[in-house]
């Protein structure tokens, strides 16, 4: 990949500068039986067999391909993608690093604006003890060359890690990562690594704040009035003073708050749902409601960059755009808790009545719950429990309607892919994704395009293997769709090209671990090259 130099050159603020080779004066001093020793591997780390090597590189290119459909690498840092892609250290901008870590970036000003005769401050402190291992006293009496080297060490320490990227796991995990294709680069669209790298996590559900949500109300004074009140009522509410914080806090929430309610409906929910998520204590059980959410408002479960905020009205029988029905027929809709998503225009119609409803029931005395609760017979022990149930299960249900195709992603990134496979076979790729993306995470086979989250797959004995079962489909649809195709030869090209693009790397020793990760839903996290790659190298630790 070429580095932008014309824009790097800019915001160049952190360059590392050269160190001196050490060298041992009275090498020939040494008896011969240990001069050997001089030329061998300061550490096991420069050695590496071609079984892990093959490995690493199976692992850059895996991630290399998840990158390409929108999926981001976790816990790897986009940072650390995008110094990758550039292979330039000038490309840790400050610009950058102020944005992926804001915290390392107020870290690195405060020890730039200091001099080498300067006490070093608490925060520094602290960090040179978590991320260094080193105490601040280690630095008295430091020199000025001294004082910028380690400057630039702090930075690579988060972003890159304890050891260089020159090492061997790093240069065998870049081989893959490069991923070579058919017209020698890969196209990222507009915008370079920095765009499409920061798309791709800009996309990713994180949290609450990915949502981007916005609030709007459409009520009676009188509704308002009666909703205020029934949350100053209320000892967990009243502390809130917008639906807004209602629906954060459901939100920001981790497990199914009426497990024996929920699995009662579980089988009107889309199969793509796994609700085994939701009590995860990774990430897919911290972003669950925020993803279930966004897949039922707009139809995908991740962040259209390109596309309107996500609008929550809260609305009473007044609002015409709850429900076309006559105002009687509205009232009752809302009286049983119906919520209304309108995935065109983003707009998720809360009904106000309902909200007022359990926030004023009556959930029985401390005694008479604790009671009911040993016979099974009540989960719903307060308005907030209550509150949670009713959106997680509203959630569930308008998202099973929906329809999600992972190559929607693609738009994003200015058709990318398809310029990097060739132009006019769009269709083509896009009626035969299911096969290709059979071992990138977040995509299925035959339940594609309905079931997105739960991640089956099969794992194919080599890439070339998958590659040649996509040119059997192509020649199976193209009397069908030959219009859209004339040339065959044009598509073993392409065929050849995705072969190339992974050097026909095996991926049957992986079949446990990838069927492992694919339960879990995360990249590579459990796989032993991954393991070994973070572990030997020191883990991407994000401030």
């Amino acid at each position: 990949m070429r580095s932008r130099q014309g824009q790097a050159s800019n915001e160049k603020w952190y360059i590392p500068s050269q160190r001196n080779t050490w060298k041992l004066e009275e090498e020939n001093s040494l008896p011969s039986d240990m001069k050997d020793l001089l030329h061998s591997p300061l550490s096991l780390y420069n050695l590496m067999s071609e079984s892990k090597k093959k490995d690493l590189q199976l692992l850059g290119a895996i991630i290399r391909l998840s990158l390409l459909y929108g999926y981001p690498v976790d816990p790897i840092n986009p940072l650390f993608l995008i110094y990758l892609l550039h292979n330039n250290s000038a490309s840790l901008m400050k610009s950058l690093v102020s944005t992926w870590f804001p915290e390392l970036f107020k870290i690195l000003s405060t020890w730039i604006s200091l001099s080498a005769t300067d006490a070093i401050p608490q925060d520094v402190a602290t960090h040179l003890i978590n991320y260094h291992e080193t105490m601040a006293s280690a630095f008295t009496g430091r020199s000025e060359e001294m004082h910028k080297q380690f400057g630039w060490q702090m930075l690579q320490h988060v972003v890159i890690g304890p050891k260089p990227i020159s090492h061997l796991y790093f240069q065998a995990f870049l081989e893959g990562f490069m991923l070579p294709c058919v017209e020698g680069k890969m196209n990222l669209g507009r915008g370079g690594p920095e765009a499409f790298v920061g798309s791709v996590y800009a996309c990713n559900i994180s949290g609450y704040s990915s949502l981007r949500l916005t609030f709007t109300k459409l009520m009676k004074e009188e509704t308002q009035a009666r909703l205020s009140q029934a949350m100053l009522s209320h000892p967990f509410y009243q502390s809130m003073r917008t639906v807004e914080d209602v629906i954060r806090d459901f939100l920001d929430g981790r497990g199914i708050p009426c497990p024996h309610l929920l699995s009662s409906v579980a089988n009107r929910f889309n199969k793509g749902v796994n609700l085994e998520d939701a009590a995860s204590e990774g990430p897919p059980g911290a972003t669950f409601c925020c993803r279930m959410f966004c897949w039922a408002a707009t139809g995908v479960p991740f962040v259209l960059l390109d596309e309107p905020k996500i609008e929550v009205r809260l609305v009473d029988e007044t609002d015409e755009s709850y429900s076309r029905e006559s105002e009687g027929h509205r009232i009752s809709f809302m009286q049983q808790g119906v919520c209304r998503f309108r995935t065109c225009p983003r707009l998720f119609l809360l009904p106000a009545p309902y909200l007022i409803k359990l926030l004023e029931a009556n959930y029985g005395s401390k005694e008479e719950l604790e009671e009911l609760e040993e016979l099974e017979q009540r989960e719903e022990k307060d308005a907030r429990v209550a509150i949670h149930h009713w959106l997680l299960s509203t959630i569930l249900d308008n998202a099973q309607e929906k329809e999600f195709c992972p190559l929607a992603r693609l738009h994003r990134f200015e058709q990318g892919v398809v310029k990097f496979l060739a132009p006019g076979l769009f269709n083509y790729f896009e009626k035969l994704h299911h096969e290709f993306l059979a071992w990138i995470p977040g995509c299925s086979l035959s339940d594609a395009p309905d079931n997105p989250l739960q991640y089956p797959y099969t794992v194919f004995s080599s890439m070339g293997e998958a590659v040649h079962r996509i040119f059997e489909c192509i020649l199976e649809e193209h009397g069908a769709l030959g219009q859209e195709c004339k040339d065959v030869q044009q598509v073993q090209e392409i065929v050849n090209g995705l072969i190339r693009c992974v050097d026909d790397l095996q991926m049957a020793s992986f079949e446990e671990e990838l069927e492992e990760r694919g339960r879990k839903g995360t990249l590579a996290y459990q796989t032993t090259p991954y393991r070994e790659l973070f572990n030997g190298l020191g883990q991407h630790r994000v401030l």
